[in-house]
């Protein structure tokens, strides 16, 4: 079973050719986030009144309210009064520090920008600051009012915290449901990408990694580059500006490394996915294969289960699936073209096909450009035109590449072999691993050691 690579390169023929060579260059356009900013004013006379505590004895133990009821306490804190709480939050306002004790407003439900809330501490030993994620304990004072800076008269619920520690983004804004830990390192030619985690949650899904630069020029990881295949779905990355996440250094210099956070739309934990990433250095001599991890789900090989933390249950798997891929480059008619072909098998059966092929425009004036890219866009819409097909197209002024994803259980690989667009060899109904690995390597492909 082999790629007919050479249906991209008829397409020369079919345009005028030039030979004159143009500028190579890329680029990448950033968004900038929205913040949301509320600025309340409230006097010290306020804030003494919200320390009081309320004078009259409940009881020797501490009665704390229930996770059900905390949405009835915000509605009417003065009749929980003397009560006990456990909540987190986000801090919004800067807090006012006054001898030991810090006072400070928060967001009790800082998803939906709700629960506000007035509370009363002694100075933690963590930097608080506006934006910080908290998790408090303490006795309920009633309600406060306030007003704002707009002259509006607000209500807060007032907490002293008897203590205080810092969370994070992630434990409270988008906690993780699912952890799976990799720790699968690739290299080449002395730079290494290492996936050392991801995690779901119900809003994004984290990619940890570690980049080490052990080559001879300076190297970078380009995230937006990067995806997640799961199924026929392509997903692209996600950013998250509100969540601060490190992000992974480019431009690294020999012998550094950087550690980062890339993120994607939520994906289903409990199938599998295959991660890609993209990395290059200054050397345009180094000719980068793409960075690919294939990650099982439960009740594939290597799947434990962790028991239970603070964050509740989560299911902890390892990349461990039957995969292969190949690699083979060659030129034709005036173009450059580079195939990558990953397989993921049960067994002998290949059930997917993953493939990225990357042609090399650069010696074409731009007007062949245009069109050799309208011809590849044609091509995209052939393979998608398949069900159980996936395919993307992307052009740039040096390039153009296109990510073909196939399910190969079902119909596709025999549609698309009646196309043109596979040649499959023995009956399409079903790919065979060993056949196909000795097909490539006889048409030049190389396996690409992981």
């Amino acid at each position: 079973m082999k790629n007919r690579l050479w249906k991209l390169s008829v397409a020369v023929v079919a345009v005028i050719m030039s030979a004159t060579a143009c500028t190579k260059g890329y680029g990448s356009q950033k968004t900038e986030s929205q913040n949301y900013e509320e600025t309340n004013t409230y006097t010290e006379e306020d804030n003494t009144e919200a320390s009081l505590q309320n004078q009259e004895m409940q009881t020797s133990e501490k009665e704390y309210i229930s996770d059900e009821d905390i949405d009835i306490a915000y509605s009417n804190p003065d009749l929980y009064s003397g009560k006990y709480i456990r909540i987190s939050g986000k801090v919004f306002g800067e807090p006012e520090f006054e001898e030991e004790d810090v006072y400070f407003q928060m967001y009790g439900d800082p998803v939906n920008l709700k629960k506000n809330t007035i509370v009363k501490a002694k100075k933690p030993n963590f930097d608080i600051r506006e934006g910080t994620y908290v998790y408090i304990e303490g006795e309920m004072a009633g309600a406060q009012e306030y007003q704002n800076a707009f002259g509006g008269t607000l209500s807060a619920m007032v907490i002293n915290a008897e203590s205080i520690s810092e969370s994070s983004y992630v434990e409270i804004m988008s906690p993780t449901l699912k952890e799976f830990q990799v720790d699968s390192t690739i290299e080449q030619y002395g730079y290494s990408i290492t996936l050392e985690k991801v995690e779901c949650s119900e809003t994004e899904t984290r990619l940890y990694l570690k980049v080490s630069n052990n080559g001879s020029e300076k190297f970078s990881v380009y995230s937006f580059d990067s995806n997640i295949i799961q199924g026929n779905t392509q997903y692209e990355e996600q950013q998250n500006y509100e969540a601060d996440y490190p992000e992974v250094q480019t431009d690294l210099l020999v012998g550094a490394e950087t550690y980062g956070i890339i993120t994607f739309p939520p994906i289903d934990f409990n199938s599998e996915f295959q991660v890609y990433i993209e990395g290059a250095s200054k050397n345009w001599e180094e000719n980068f294969k793409p960075f690919i991890y294939n990650i099982a789900a439960e009740g594939s090989e290597g799947f434990t289960d962790s028991g239970e933390d603070s964050g509740g249950n989560q299911d902890i798997a390892s990349a461990n699936l039957n995969t292969v891929t190949y690699y083979m480059e060659q030129e034709d008619s005036g173009l450059r073209l580079s195939d990558t072909m990953t397989l993921t098998a049960n067994g002998d059966r290949v059930e997917r096909i993953f493939e990225v092929i990357e042609v090399d425009i650069s010696s074409f004036e731009d007007d062949t450009k245009g069109q050799l890219q309208s011809v590849y866009d044609e091509m995209v819409g052939q393979y998608n035109s398949v069900e159980g097909v996936e395919c993307t197209g992307e052009a740039s002024d040096t390039s153009y590449t296109m990510k073909i994803n196939i399910d190969a259980t079902g119909n596709a690989v025999r549609e698309l072999s009646d196309m043109g667009l596979l040649e499959v060899s023995g009956d399409a109904n079903g790919i065979s691993l060993e056949a196909t690995r000795e097909s490539l390597e006889s048409g030049g492909y190389i396996k690409v050691e992981q």
